[in-house]
């Protein structure tokens, strides 16, 4: 089954790929490398941690962030190597 990824998505995936798939990304940081507004960050995110494609950590106190940092998972990572 494909999974259609939409550009925000794509920027979010190549921005945690060229961090390192093992490391967690803050918010903030990965605001400015995807330059989304914070909103669509959120959702972007929500809609990649519900396809697999990320894992989110949610904690308290991240407002108007819905998450602390993200990471890329293996399935993830996979979904960039098949060129988006």
């Amino acid at each position: 089954m494909s999974i259609l990824l939409d550009d925000d998505m794509k920027k979010v995936l190549i921005a945690l790929n060229e961090a390192n798939r093992n490391i967690w990304i803050d918010n903030k940081q990965l605001e400015q490398k995807t330059e989304l507004s914070v909103e669509n960050l959120n959702d972007t995110v929500e809609l990649l941690e519900s396809k697999g494609l990320v894992k989110s950590l949610q904690i308290l106190g991240t407002a108007p962030y819905k998450f602390k940092s993200v990471q890329l998972t293996a399935l993830g990572k996979s979904r960039l190597k098949q060129g988006l």
